[in-house]
């Protein structure tokens, strides 16, 4: 029984796999039609110098980095990916949106944070040496033996 539910799982989980990673496939190739023509638009701008239309080009791209970091995000699963795309919406907010200069303070502060946790983690500033401790074991698990014996 409890094999059949581990099995059950396991095919449940390849299935969502699957489907995330055709959804980043479908979110690439979308960005990939986009951004050629906003490429073509981005003549157009070049020559008849719209500062309008430049704003919504650049609002664009930075929609573009942020659907490629999610696209990337289903693929890779690493933690550090969903940092990355918060300081590219606060960044994109920043570009676009910020018109008072206590709004630019406060998307400057978030991004700052985001790369504090982004560099050193979480866990590194709350509890440095017993992270620090962990990485050095062989298993990587500061509560086995190896690592008792060894500290």
């Amino acid at each position: 029984m409890k094999k059949s539910v581990e099995k059950a799982y396991q095919i449940a989980e390849l299935i969502i796999r699957v489907f995330e990673i055709g959804l980043s496939f479908f979110i690439v190739i979308g960005i990939f039609v986009e951004g050629i023509l906003h490429a073509k638009r981005l003549w157009k701008v070049t020559y008849e110098g719209e500062l309008q239309s430049f704003q919504i080009f650049l609002d664009n791209v930075l929609l573009y980095i942020i659907g490629l970091e999610v696209a990337m995000m289903f693929v890779k699963r690493e933690p550090n990916i969903m940092v990355d795309i918060l300081i590219f919406a606060i960044a994109r907010k920043m570009i676009i949106d910020t018109s008072k200069g206590i709004d630019f303070l406060f998307g400057a502060f978030a991004i700052l944070i985001l790369y504090i946790v982004k560099c050193y983690g979480i866990r590194c500033i709350l509890l440095p040496g017993y992270f620090r401790r962990a990485a050095n074991s062989p298993d990587s698990n500061p509560h086995s033996s190896d690592a008792q014996s060894s500290g």
